[in-house]
C-alpha cells in the first residue's frame, strides 16, 4: 500500500514538472490581452468624437465648404474603417496563432 501510495506522488511530481509555469512573456501576454476591450472602447470613443466633430462642421457649412467639409466626413468614415478591418485581421491571426500555440502543448 505505502508503496503504490509513493509511487501515485512520484507521477504527480512528473507531471508538475513536466508543464512548465507561464512565463513572463506568457503572462505579459496575457494581461495585455484582458487590456485590449478597454483599449478598443477608448480607440471607439475618440473615433466617434472625431466624426461627431467632422458632421457637426459640415452641417454647419454653406456652399463649398460643405462640399469640402462631406468630403471630409466620407474619408474619415473609409479610414475608420479600414482601421477596423486592420485591427480584426490582426485578432484573428492572435486568436489562430494562440489556437495552434495551444494544440502543440
Amino acid at each position: 500500500m505505502i508503496l503504490a501510495i509513493q509511487f501515485v506522488s512520484s507521477a504527480a511530481a512528473q507531471n508538475r514538472q513536466a508543464q512548465p509555469p507561464a512565463s513572463s512573456a506568457e503572462s505579459q501576454s496575457m494581461q495585455d490581452m484582458m487590456k485590449m476591450p478597454e483599449r478598443m472602447m477608448a480607440e471607439m470613443k475618440a473615433a466617434d468624437s472625431k466624426l461627431d466633430a467632422l458632421v457637426r462642421d459640415m452641417n454647419a457649412a454653406t456652399g463649398n465648404a460643405k462640399v469640402d467639409a462631406t468630403a471630409a466626413v466620407v474619408t474619415e468614415l473609409v479610414r475608420q474603417n479600414r482601421s477596423m478591418h486592420e485591427r480584426m485581421g490582426q485578432m484573428h491571426q492572435q486568436m489562430m496563432g494562440g489556437c495552434g500555440m495551444m494544440m502543440n502543448r
